[in-house]
């Protein structure tokens, strides 16, 4: 453990070191929750700059030295959980790279029934594909003719591929081929001879000839989102019922995606439509606070 019994005297790459490991995950095994682990090295930093560190600080930051009996994280018993989503882009953000897991992986259940296949699945047989991947890196070059042509990397997870973007295409997707996005891709599937000649296995790319944004796809294909009581946090239909209460009545102001509840009997099940009143817009920033309410990986999305 730290000592800060002694003055200390944090400089501005020491203070911009510390809150990058603290959001990349570095601390997570010292403490509740990464976002109790963040807050905790706000607290230290802010100490060690203002030079008041004493031997009984309770600051609460990761590190102090304090009494048995005194709970150092008590004050941040409150803090929202971070989601996953988050940890990644705090991850990305601070490292370059993701620790936690992938970003397409995170979201899996929202986008299953925008995609055709997952890249692993991608095989000789496979000429047309319809994914869901987060691009990693793009390349404009000119053709022969003189003609914009744009190289993509990308990754989904179980995989990553190459895409190449013509001129005539590139006019309609180059606003949403960005590093970092998460994109639904549609083309044609080829094989890779330069790849697969250079790492000695079987690699594929595909022709893109649509590129969309994954929140505009999902507000234009998802036409039903399902709760399952069962599988939901919420112990009783009363529960359920206060938790829909508990959301911002704005949240239900725009958009045209029906919520249902599906109920569960012994030798029965109801799918209930909840109506006008609770129609939503279902991007993934909406789907994912749905789930913090009524609990993770509880949706039925229905195209």
């Amino acid at each position: 453990m730290w000592d800060f019994s002694q003055k200390i005297d944090i400089k501005l790459g020491g203070k911009k070191s510390l809150e990058a490991l603290s959001y990349s995950g570095a601390f997570d095994s010292l403490a509740p929750t990464r976002n109790v682990a963040i807050e905790c090295v706000k607290d230290m930093v802010r100490d060690g700059a203002n030079r008041s560190a004493k031997n009984n600080l309770k600051s609460g930051d990761l590190f102090a030295q304090v009494e048995e009996d005194f709970d150092p994280y008590e004050k941040f018993k409150d803090l929202p959980k971070l989601k996953l989503t988050e940890k990644l882009e705090f991850e990305k953000k601070s490292l370059g790279y993701y620790l936690s897991g992938h970003p397409v992986l995170a979201i899996e259940n929202k986008i299953k029934n925008l995609r055709t296949l997952a890249i692993q699945q991608v095989t000789n047989d496979t000429q047309k594909a319809s994914l869901v991947c987060l691009i990693n890196n793009v390349r404009q070059i000119k053709d022969r003719k003189g003609q914009p042509l744009i190289f993509v990397n990308f990754s989904d997870g179980t995989g990553s591929m190459d895409g190449i973007i013509s001129s005539d295409v590139i006019e309609n997707c180059h606003s949403v081929i960005k590093e970092g996005e998460i994109v639904h891709l549609k083309g044609l599937v080829e094989l890779d001879d330069y790849r697969s000649k250079e790492l000695g296995n079987t690699m594929f790319r595909i022709r893109i000839r649509e590129a969309k944004a994954i929140d505009n796809e999902l507000i234009r294909l998802i036409k039903d989102v399902i709760i399952d009581v069962q599988k939901s946090d919420a112990t009783s239909l009363e529960d359920l019922s206060a938790k829909l209460d508990s959301i911002n009545k704005e949240f239900w102001l725009d958009g045209s995606c029906s919520l249902n509840v599906k109920v569960m009997s012994e030798q029965s099940e109801a799918i209930i439509d909840l109506g006008d009143d609770y129609k939503f817009s279902p991007s993934l920033k909406n789907l994912t606070y749905l789930e913090d309410i009524f609990g993770k990986n509880i949706l039925e999305i229905k195209k």
